[in-house]
């Protein structure tokens, strides 16, 4: 069961990187102090960094803050600390990291770096730099690509990923290298990122002494019958429909006994979207918690005016599900 849980967790990490990329993954936004988070980014680091070779933070201001999801700025920066020590290799050699302030106009921004059409504004700037091998421009052209890698070994989607982050928080990046002469990126960020609102917890009403009923819609055969011996093993009845079809008649013939429909969005015949759509339309008050990979902010922009009671991101452990169903159910005193 560890190698199974250990192995899902590796391929969680690698949709979260394609998603990076793409700009979807999941993020929890906050006020990151850069200064402090490429310190401790740094003293990781230096626990795997061979003892030839010198990270250092050059000096820089240290009241930088940026609104961020702190987990893809360390991301970020170990990718390129980790790839700066594999082009320095076994020979002695340094690795800089520096946070600057930048005030710029739009027009300087787009000369400076590929792709960009930024605003002129206040900007972070993050410096990493080292003197390892360097690039070819070959090479040099095509690092952001999704599963490229000219190294023969690894999966090309460190700095592809790196890319999709920055880009998704209104940043650029830029590269400066050649080959024998080192490597130098340049990262800018928008430091009047809008703030992040919290929503208050919903208050659980009284629960009432009867078990509810779950009705589970998903194609997979395997998911489904996992999720129907989870929550019937904490005392909860269900429903199992293994297609949307299947799972809107079966509310529309249960409706009344069904607490909760728990409803995967990837689905051949009818797409979560559309079985979400016809079960509000027959019952606008029905409670609908949402299983996907995708992000929620994601999901709830291709739903317009329909709002799903939770939402569940895969993979999930049975506690997350259950805490997520419970919410819910307590939100509408069942």
């Amino acid at each position: 069961m560890r190698r199974i849980i250990k192995a899902c967790e590796r391929a969680s990490g690698m949709i979260q990187k394609v998603l990076a990329y793409s700009g979807r993954a999941i993020t929890q936004p906050e006020r990151v102090s850069l200064h402090e988070l490429v310190t401790e980014v740094a003293e990781f680091m230096r626990a795997g960094t061979p003892e030839w070779i010198d990270l250092t933070i050059e000096s820089g201001p240290k009241d930088v803050a940026i609104q961020a999801d702190a987990g893809q700025i360390e991301q970020v920066l170990s990718n390129l600390i980790s790839n700066a020590v594999e082009a320095i290799g076994e020979t002695p050699g340094r690795i800089a990291i520096r946070v600057d302030r930048r005030d710029e106009i739009a027009e300087v921004i787009a000369r400076e770096f590929r792709d960009a059409e930024l605003p002129s504004g206040a900007y972070a700037e993050i410096t990493v730099r080292d003197t390892g091998c360097g690039m070819p421009p070959e090479v040099a052209q095509r690092i952001f690509e999704p599963f490229y890698s000219h190294k023969g070994t690894g999966r090309g989607l460190g700095l592809a990923a790196m890319y999709g982050i920055i880009k998704s928080l209104g940043g650029a990046v830029r590269v400066e290298t050649a080959q024998s002469r080192g490597t130098r990126f340049v990262i800018l960020l928008p430091l009047n990122a809008p703030g992040v609102s919290e929503g208050a917890p919903a208050e659980a009403g009284p629960a009432e002494a009867r078990r509810p009923t779950v009705l589970v819609i998903d194609d997979e055969d395997e998911v489904r019958e996992v999720i129907r011996d989870i929550l019937r093993s904490r005392g909860l009845n269900v429903l199992t429909a293994e297609n949307g079809t299947r799972g809107v008649e079966l509310f529309c013939r249960q409706r009344d006994l069904i607490d909760v429909v728990l409803l995967d969005m990837t689905m051949p015949d009818k797409s979560g979207g559309e079985v979400m759509r016809e079960i509000f339309a027959d019952t606008p008050a029905a409670q609908i918690v949402v299983i996907s990979g995708y992000s929620e902010e994601l999901l709830s922009s291709r739903f317009d005016a329909l709002k799903p009671a939770g939402f569940v991101h895969k993979p999930f452990t049975a506690d997350a599900l259950v805490e997520t169903i419970n919410d819910v159910l307590a939100a509408r005193g069942v």
